[in-house]
């Protein structure tokens, strides 16, 4: 059976939002503090942009580009907090009741192999930009958290950039990002959503596997 596949654009995208979130460098304005005595949203974005900053320009070394070396760093950096659960069943949607426990556990681990190497493009693109974040705002009795930032771009361009986080065990992390109001969740659930709606949600993890095949 032949599905249509996620358009261009929403790979571009989401290079564009990566390249915001972790590889430019971060300067705070204020520095709230949270009841909870967790690592703050703002200082869980800052963190992840130091480690990445270090671990992309070891000695000058910088990874090539596709290679397991990249993935490694990435997938590394990513996994400590990004919410992958959380947002892929915000992803599926009503799909996500429908699919078997195999294609639920199938869906998180390609969804996120998927966005390993889309986010790896953007990493290595990134250069001189920086990332301001301009302001915080929470709901604990929700445990949510919106860290809002401004992305400056090497043509002088400036791009807003939002992090909603959720608090977990494991501290505040990331479910989606929103850059000029669009947001990652609602793109990949409307792209993915053409997909799991004709051939099920197997139909899409066979399709995000293909994709990392091709690499």
């Amino acid at each position: 059976m032949r599905v249509t596949p996620p358009s261009r654009r929403l790979r571009t995208r989401l290079c564009g939002l990566l390249a915001g979130l972790l590889v430019f460098g971060v300067t705070s304005a204020a520095d709230p503090t949270v009841a909870t005595g967790a690592v703050s949203p703002d200082q869980t974005v800052r963190q992840m942009t130091l480690d990445i900053l270090r671990e992309l320009d070891q000695d000058g070394h910088r990874p090539a580009e596709d290679s397991a070396e990249l993935y490694g760093i990435v997938d590394d950096l990513l996994r400590p907090h990004f919410d992958f659960d959380y947002a892929s069943r915000l992803v599926l949607g009503r799909y996500w009741k429908d699919a078997t426990p195999a294609e639920r556990d199938g869906f998180v681990s390609a969804f996120y192999s998927y966005l390993v190497r889309v986010y790896s493009h953007a990493l290595l693109a990134a250069r001189d930009d920086t990332l301001e974040i301009r302001s915080y705002s929470y709901d604990l009795e929700r445990d949510k958290a919106v860290v809002k930032t401004l992305m400056r771009l090497t043509d002088g361009s400036e791009v807003p950039v939002d992090y909603r986080m959720r608090a977990t065990q494991g501290g505040w992390k990331i479910w989606d990002v929103v850059a000029r109001g669009v947001s990652y969740v609602k793109v990949y659930r409307a792209d993915f959503g053409a997909i799991a709606g004709t051939g099920g949600v197997g139909a899409l993890n066979e399709w995000l596997d293909s994709q990392q095949r091709k690499d």
